[in-house]
């Protein structure tokens, strides 16, 4: 269903050759590395909080202050740009947010970098919470479920919010991100695009990709994405004039 809002119509692009910009800059490629981590941690400082802060006991239930999670761990942070990528580019995400700062004045949204890492969290409240006494690393499989169903539900909806909240969307197009039939394997990136089309999008000319299949383990669910990506128009960095277009 799209939200029938102009106010939130969407920037959306299919962001290609940032490895050529970033070779392009081979001086200053590893300082706005640095400069797009140092920009991302900055943000980070003060939300990689304890979780104890978010639970109460009562009767020996546990409670968890799901609002009081998300302020802590997932906030709500100001920025131009959100850009959606696979782990594996961290530091071509990284490039990317050091050079869009440096040069545009344009701030980027980096769920990784930013937010308290989520995959973290939930071993931290397996261990407290669901482990099997006398067995570390073995948890009760009810309790275990419920506390990773809850978090994916939690990174879930902080994610949509973040991109309502932004005003353009960036999918960083790599061998890693997606393959030539339009098949991608992280279930974050196709929420994401996903959650994309349901806004409204601005419309563009629209071309295919030129990317290579990628094999990430050996247990793969494979999401297509052709009709979404489809809306997104391309944004290919070895263009003059690419920077107007954001």
């Amino acid at each position: 269903m799209i939200i029938n809002n102009s106010t939130l119509t969407k920037k959306a692009f299919n962001l290609k050759n940032v490895q050529y910009l970033y070779n392009n800059y081979i001086y200053d490629g590893d300082s706005y590395v640095n400069y797009g981590k140092k920009l991302l941690f900055q943000d980070g400082i003060e939300i990689r909080d304890s979780i104890e802060k978010c639970i109460n006991e009562d009767n020996g239930d546990i409670h968890i202050d799901v609002e009081k999670l998300k302020k802590l761990y997932f906030p709500k942070i100001k920025a131009d740009i959100f850009l959606s990528h696979s782990h594996k580019d961290i530091e071509l995400v990284n490039f990317f947010v050091g050079y869009m700062q440096n040069h545009f004045k344009k701030k980027v949204f980096v769920d990784s970098n930013v937010w308290g890492n989520v995959y973290e969290l939930r071993k931290n409240l397996y261990d407290d919470y669901a482990q099997i006494p006398g067995k570390i690393g073995s948890y009760y499989l009810n309790k275990s479920d419920k506390i990773s169903d809850n978090l994916n539900i939690i990174l879930a909806s902080s994610l949509t919010e973040m991109i309502k909240n932004t005003n353009t969307f960036l999918f960083l197009s790599t061998d890693n991100s997606i393959n030539d039939e339009y098949i991608l394997n992280s279930p974050w990136i196709y929420h994401e695009i996903v959650t994309l089309n349901c806004f409204p999008i601005a419309k563009g000319k629209i071309s295919a990709h030129d990317s290579k299949s990628v094999t990430e383990s050996a247990m793969i669910f494979d999401y297509n994405i052709e009709s979404y990506i489809k809306n997104l128009r391309t944004l290919d960095v070895t263009k003059n004039g690419w920077e107007n277009k954001l």
